[in-house]
């Protein structure tokens, strides 16, 4: 490919790259040019081909001679040179022979090398070393100074014109290195910027077959596609190459505009990095089209010219040979006639012939006959005419064997795409369209298998959607464990029944039942065990409930039973004793008789309620009730049952309020001694402090915190917030400061609260017997790893104290098994102490029992007089109750602190005098005697 006008040849690469719009645009193109244009075009070129060849043959016969016939081959001129007048007895002497050879041989052969070197330069996609130009240009230059010299011919400008011509190709190949250069970045460049938005294009979701793409990816796109085209013409123009540029340019800036307009979208679906790199390979882009621009518009010479030059350089130095040769030709002298030296009268010896070297002259070629050129032309016409003829019958029998079969062919693939499987295409003779003929008949077949296929397989499909639409209806309406409705078909049907209800007049009742400590079966047996005694429950359910009731599965171990027209209310409690009934017997599970409870609550419509949700609500409220009540029985509603849990839900909706806002503040109730007037520590007690200023006791809230899981947040702030108030006690009025804090067995089957008591003792630089942990004997229904965390507590130094002894099942045992160091009376023993015998002597044999396992003993609950009389014949006993103090805010501690032993002395003064009886007094003496 040779340079013209500032034109050059894109790298293999980029013409790779522009090569994937052939795919977009080949229909295009071949909807202007069909065959039939496309050979006429071809036929045209044959016959401006043939014209040219004639003009060329008649007009230009005498100057290709002239121009191109090589130099003759030297010759030799042999002359007479005149005789010399000699004596006649001197001998004749022969000149010797000169002979010249002027050859301009090597000079063209090295124009013709530099020539060649030039253009595979300006042409080659791989040019040779350019030091080979160099070195051409310098032998060229070298080989012309040397004909000069040999030939002594006059040069007429023409070292002139091969420095011109040096200078020329230097150039022509240094810009053609730069535009490959450039060609190669280009086609890098552009590959980048496809790749990526070829990438986006396929990250986009396919649904169907279909492509769903962001509408500024699609636009992006186009514009891009319109790049790739103006590309394409770049690769393939001549002449307008600058406006090709230009237009190049201009579909770069439509690019980089619908680039910014879309640029918001296209960061928030391709990402800020993919962005940021399309930028950056347009801008390359843009760079590398500016800078073959400036190429294009730099001065350079062309090709052309400069192998118009060359032609004409060699042609100078045919002619400057020619001219030399004949010059050189015509210096030797003429053939001299025979001299006679006027004195010698002898007579003078032939003549020697005398040779000169010289060239040929050349002489134009005879003209040739009229007859003979006449009989050329008609020859070449003759033949011109034939080729044209040819070339004509070919074209029409090409156009007639290929339009029919693709005619027949287009009417074939319609009748194919209207459904036709059928339709084939019959072979025409044609090699090529015979291939295809048999492809697509081949395709054919293959497509009407295909669609017998595809017609069982749909057939088949369908009656497998038929079934699995039928088995998930099932499972959508039933219990996949037990095979009874769910939920959802329960609600349904309740529905229709309460809309029957309405229209017949007729009651409706909903039975909620729930499995006795099912999660006990679970916990010993194994889940699957747990699903087998489930299937069971179902099956005797089903029976029991027969044909009146409508049973269902909701979750878990809760099972609901519909009744229409249950009738009185001594009606709806006999079904549901037969429902509490039918559980009384034992279950055979697995070859084992198995004996499962359950506890049912009622509802009845429209007694009770008038909708399926609150129906169902009321029964859950009762079942609630009758599992409270001791289980395995019937509850019905009432409507204290639902306002019961009406409060309790605004209770527990309160409670996370309260520790979202920190709605809580600590009281402390002192516990004294009588012994030494004195306070021996203060019992930390939680209030909620509503937004109203009003103060809740614990004994509203505690249970509902238990139930839904926030104590454990509650006693984890009353135990921080203690510690930090006896910190500041100890570091200020209050230095021998001890608190004791109520602390749950779910705080102790904790595993990190040791940890985080010891942390916070340390945090508030505390020592552990300045805290005293309460709990209940309850502590002893969660297994011994409570009892190992609080003989942690009890080796980290933390007293431990056991609150409301007295009123359980096994407070005994909790002397026994737990690590204590004080035991606290509970106040319904200390309540009846002044007027119940039993209440005295219980409260004695606890003291003593205490007293001869050396635990601390604290009364609470102190709110008589006649009860401190009591009480106070017991030594080393500490007391607690209303009587002494009620619970006091954190800065009226001090205050009570100061005055203690006035306090307690005006009490001892205040309670009346009693005998202590007898069994009060014996222990009491036993104690002392021990004591000493």
């Amino acid at each position: 490919m040779r340079l013209r006008d500032g034109q050059t040849a894109l790298a293999p690469a980029f013409l790779r790259a522009l090569a994937r719009t052939w795919s977009d645009g080949h229909a295009a193109f071949s909807a202007r040019l069909s065959i039939s244009d496309r050979l006429a075009v071809a036929f045209a070129a044959v016959a401006v081909m043939a014209v040219v060849a004639n003009l060329v043959v008649e007009h230009g016969t005498t100057t290709l001679v002239t121009v191109i016939k090589p130099p003759d081959p030297p010759i030799r001129i042999v002359v007479t040179e005149p005789p010399r007048i000699v004596p006649a007895t001197a001998p004749v002497v022969t000149p010797p022979v000169v002979e010249t050879v002027i050859d301009e041989k090597p000079a063209i052969t090295a124009l013709q090398d530099f020539e060649r070197l030039v253009v595979r330069q300006a042409t080659a996609q791989d040019p040779e070393n350019p030091e080979l130009l160099q070195g051409a240009a310098g032998r060229l230059n070298s080989e012309v100074a040397t004909f000069f010299e040999h030939s002594a011919a006059s040069d007429r400008g023409i070292r002139h014109r091969v420095s011109t011509l040096v200078s020329d190709g230097s150039s022509i190949a240094r810009v053609a290195s730069s535009r490959r250069a450039l060609g190669a970045s280009y086609s890098t460049h552009f590959e980048n910027l496809d790749t990526q938005m070829q990438a986006a294009l396929e990250g986009s979701w396919k649904i169907f077959g279909r492509v769903i793409t962001r509408q500024s990816l699609v636009s992006l796109s186009h514009a891009l596609d319109e790049v790739r085209r103006r590309s394409s013409m770049l690769a393939s123009s001549r002449a307008e190459e600058r406006t090709t540029l230009d237009d190049l340019a201009a579909a770069q800036r439509e690019f980089a505009a619908a680039l910014e307009q879309n640029s918001q979208g296209l960061e928030r679906s391709q990402g800020a990095p993919w962005l940021a790199d399309v930028r950056q390979n347009l801008s390359l882009l843009q760079s590398d089209t500016r800078q073959l621009t400036s190429l294009y518009d730099a001065d350079t010479p062309t090709l052309d010219s400069f192998q118009s030059s060359t032609q004409g350089l060699e042609t100078s130095l045919h002619l400057s040979a020619q001219a030399a040769r004949t010059a050189h030709a015509r210096r030797a002298p003429a053939p001299a006639a025979t001299l006679h030296h006027a004195a010698a009268p002898a007579q003078q010896p032939p003549l020697e012939p005398l040779e000169i070297s010289a060239h040929k002259i050349p002489l134009p070629p005879p003209a040739p006959a009229p007859a003979r050129v006449d009989h050329i032309r008609i020859i070449i016409a003759a033949i011109s005419v034939a080729v044209l003829l040819l070339v004509f019958l070919v074209s029409v029998a090409t156009v007639r064997s290929i339009a029919r079969p693709i005619r027949a062919f287009m009417k074939v693939t319609e009748r194919l795409a209207a459904g036709d499987l059928r339709a084939r295409f019959t072979r025409c003779g044609v090699r090529e369209l015979d291939v295809l003929a048999v492809a697509f008949n081949r395709m054919a077949e293959k497509l009407a298998a295909t669609q017998d296929v595809t017609r069982e397989h749909q057939a088949h499909l369908e009656l497998s959607v038929d079934e699995r639409t039928r088995e998930l209806q099932h499972l959508a309406e039933h219990d996949p464990l037990t095979g009874l409705p769910n939920r959802r078909q329960l609600l349904s049907h309740l529905e229709k029944l309460l809309s029957q209800a309405d229209v017949e007049q007729f009651q409706v009742a909903v039975f909620f039942l729930d499995l006795d400590n099912f999660k006990n079966i679970n916990d010993s047996m194994g889940h699957a065990f747990g699903d087998l005694v489930l299937k069971a429950v179902a099956q005797r359910l089903q029976e029991a409930s027969g044909t009146a009731g409508f049973a269902a599965r909701l979750g878990g171990d809760e099972f609901t039973v519909i009744c229409r027209g249950a009738g009185t209310t001594e009606a709806l409690a006999a079904i549901g004793e037969t429902l509490v009934g039918a559980f009384q017997k034992p279950l055979l599970i697995e070859g084992r008789e198995l004996l499962v409870s359950a506890s049912v609550g009622a509802s009845v419509y429209p007694d009770h309620e008038r909708d399926s949700g609150a129906l169902m609500r009321a029964a859950d409220a009762a079942l609630f009730q009758a599992k409270n009540l001791g289980r395995s029985r019937l509850s019905i509603f009432s409507r204290d049952l639902l306002e019961n849990a009406s409060v309790k839900f605004r209770t527990e909706q309160g409670l996370r309020r309260a520790v979202e806002r920190n709605e809580w503040e600590l009281l402390f109730q002192p516990e004294v001694s009588f012994d030494t007037l004195s306070v021996q520590l203060v019992e930390a007690l939680i209030r909620w402090r509503l937004p109203d200023g009003r103060q809740v006791s614990p004994i509203e809230f505690m249970t509902v915190a238990e139930e839904s899981g926030l104590i454990t947040t509650i006693n984890e702030w009353v135990l921080r917030s203690a510690i930090e108030c006896c910190a500041r006690w100890r570091h200020g009025a209050w230095p021998e400061a001890r608190i004791a804090v109520n602390i749950t067995a779910r705080q102790l089957l904790d595993s990190g609260f040791v940890p985080r008591f010891a942390a916070l003792l340390a945090e508030h630089r505390l020592q552990p017997r300045c805290i005293e942990i309460e709990l209940t004997e309850t502590v002893l229904q969660t297994g011994p790893g409570t009892i190992q965390t609080l003989n942690q507590l009890r080796e980290l130094g933390v007293s431990v104290a056991l609150d409301d002894f007295g009123c359980g099942y096994s407070s005994l045992a909790s002397l026994e098994q737990l690590p204590l160091t004080r035991v606290k009376l509970d106040r319904s023993l200390i309540a009846s102490i002044d007027t119940s015998m039993r209440s005295l002597a219980i409260a004695r044999a606890i003291i003593g029992l205490c007293a001869n396992l050396e635990l601390e003993v604290t009364a609470e609950g102190i709110e008589r007089p006649e009860q401190l009389a009591l009480l106070l014949a017991f030594p080393a006993l500490s007391l607690q109750g209303y009587l002494i103090s009620r619970p006091l805010p954190e800065a009226a501690i001090p205050e009570f602190l100061a005055n203690t032993p006035q306090h307690l002395h005006g009490l001892m003064l205040e309670v009346p005098p009693a005998e202590v009886p007898e069994l009060i007094a014996l222990p009491a003496r036993l104690a002392k005697q021990g004591n000493s």
